[in-house]
């Protein structure tokens, strides 16, 4: 399956979802919400570590762009790509001309038709009816059968508290916002995906072309149901740098995870933040996944395929049984 090739987006960053910490490195300050339920053990390791990552995954996005495809074989379901999307779309209220819509009314709603069919929609409240996006503004945008190549989008997300500084044309700029997910919907011939919740991200952009972006994130909480899979990520904070000249990630997550096949609910931190090629798997970094009874597993990659998945099962502080396996194993788990 190939990626919705949506201009607004690439315009925004050929990288990834662009929505993490100006800070780029561990998982941030605060504490994740305490775990609770049954312990981490080798046969549950590999259900819940895949579980874990995919919940980052649908901010992120940092495998999917690469390797689709293998995520159609395996019955993965269609990208989200909820930072990208929600943030790209927000700046593309900035480069739309006056012609199409944007005018100095409080509140103005602008329609177009997507590249493979159906609509997308845009309701812009212009506080200061200054004609362009800036601090205070408000709105939301909606899809309708919405097709880029072989993914349709549809459902709902809001934006709110937009604190900017710069312009387009700047050489940096940075915009904060809170978005609001409602029964956002990708599918494709492999399945479906969609998201219900909230985050709230700080920008900072650097450069016109090949954009250095920084971002900082929080969430009170975010669901993701896939092809009937749900994963709640909870209480979460995280941190991602898009190189787009260098074409590199890095980015960092916690809070905590439940949903489908979890044994409770699991606390998730990033030690080590995961760095890679954009379009490809974390090449390294760690994640480290805590039950409620201190019994634990660690992620950790050691290229852009293989990953080694360590377990202490009996909470003691020492992982006491280690296996290797590719991210396409990880991810199918």
């Amino acid at each position: 399956m190939s990626r919705p090739d949506d201009p607004h987006l690439a315009a925004f960053a050929a990288p990834l979802l662009a929505l993490a910490l100006a800070a780029c490195g561990g998982g941030g300050d605060a504490a994740p919400a305490a775990a609770t339920g049954a312990p981490l053990t080798p046969d549950n390791a590999p259900a819940v570590a895949a579980e874990a990552y995919k919940a980052a995954d649908a901010l992120y996005d940092s495998g999917s762009l690469g390797t689709t495809q293998l995520k159609e074989a395996q019955g993965g379901a269609a990208p989200l790509d909820l930072v990208r999307l929600a943030t790209s779309r927000l700046l593309s209220l900035d480069a739309r001309p006056a012609t199409e819509g944007r005018t100095t009314k409080a509140v103005t709603t602008v329609s177009e038709a997507c590249p493979g069919g159906g609509t997308s929609s845009a309701t812009f409240d212009d506080a200061d009816g200054d004609g362009a996006l800036s601090t205070g503004d408000s709105g939301s945008f909606s899809f309708v059968g919405c097709r880029f190549a072989d993914v349709v989008l549809s459902g709902r997300f809001a934006f709110s508290g937009v604190v900017v500084t710069g312009t387009p044309s700047s050489p940096s700029r940075s915009i904060a916002a809170t978005f609001t997910f409602e029964s956002m919907t990708a599918s494709g011939p492999a399945g479906s995906g969609s998201a219900s919740g909230d985050v709230s991200i700080q920008a900072a952009i650097a450069g016109t072309a090949r954009q250095v972006i920084d971002v900082a994130l929080a969430g009170n909480s975010l669901t993701v149901v896939e092809n009937a899979r749900t994963r709640t990520l909870s209480g979460y904070s995280g941190q991602l740098r898009l190189d787009e000249g260098a074409g590199s990630f890095r980015y960092a997550v916690q809070g905590t995870v439940s949903g489908t096949g979890l044994p409770g609910t699991v606390s998730v931190t990033t030690p080590t933040a995961f760095v890679g090629t954009i379009g490809g798997f974390p090449a390294s970094g760690a994640m480290l996944l805590r039950a409620a009874d201190g019994s634990a597993a660690r992620v950790t990659a050691t290229s852009p395929v293989s990953v080694t998945l360590e377990v202490d099962a009996n909470a003691d502080g020492a992982f006491e049984s280690s296996s290797t396996l590719t991210w396409a194993q990880l991810v199918g788990a």
